[in-house]
């Protein structure tokens, strides 16, 4: 008697099935701010680059459940998945929101404050790079962040996910986005910069012994890294 085939031979029922995307989306609980912001975002250029509703739900409904209450977040862009974040957040939370430019967060910024969330948001412009080590040498903050949300350039993934262990408490949690790269991670032959970085953080979280980590095939997948 036959019984089907394995889950792991077929793969996930959306990557067979992508009609049913509008129906998950119209099931993650999103609020109305939030989808008036990802339908402006839809329209605007460079939307290619916003944040897939379902990963920032996810996001928020992880650090609603871990009860986070400080956070950061490496790439902002036009701010859905920073509002995600605030929106789960209790009224005394926090999310630092670091990028290298504000050209892209002004749609955003509004979304923030009509949602009442503005000041839970502490946006930072400038290299990330040196702002996540600048607060990494303040001891005061060392361990005290809940959550880690890393969606910047890619070639510096290394460094921002090192200097979000040092800023995680134990247990925290970092969610390193498009670590399947639209499927280029597995071709041999792409040696593109970015490609070569995302490759070296996977393999360095899969072997790394200070987290315990599993990856998640949603959006562009999300790599889920807990601190022991």
């Amino acid at each position: 008697m036959s019984h089907g085939t394995a889950k792991h031979e077929t793969g996930s029922t959306l990557g067979r099935f992508p009609q049913l995307y509008p129906y998950v989306l119209d099931h993650i609980g999103e609020v109305p701010v939030q989808r008036r912001l990802r339908d402006d975002i839809a329209r605007m250029d460079r939307s290619v680059m916003m944040g897939a509703p379902d990963e920032a739900q996810f996001l928020g409904w992880l650090a609603a459940s871990i009860g986070a209450k400080r956070c950061i977040e490496v790439g902002v862009f036009r701010g859905s998945t920073t509002l995600a974040l605030a929106l789960a957040l209790p009224a005394d939370g926090k999310i630092v929101g670091l990028d290298i430019s504000a050209d892209y967060a002004q749609l955003g910024i509004q979304a923030w404050k009509d949602a009442g969330v503005e000041h839970k948001i502490d946006f930072r412009v400038g290299d990330a790079v040196s702002t996540l080590r600048e607060m990494a040498a303040d001891a005061s903050q060392l361990g005290t962040y809940d959550l880690v949300f890393i969606d910047a350039d890619k070639v510096n993934y290394d460094h921002y996910y090192e200097a979000s262990l040092l800023l995680l408490r134990k247990g925290g949690v970092i969610a390193i986005d498009n670590v399947l790269w639209g499927g280029t991670v597995i071709d041999a032959a792409d040696r593109d910069a970015d490609t070569v970085a995302i490759r070296g953080v996977n393999e360095k979280v899969r072997g790394d012994p200070r987290v315990h980590a599993t990856m998640l095939p949603i959006a562009d997948g999300c790599y889920m890294v807990r601190k022991l």
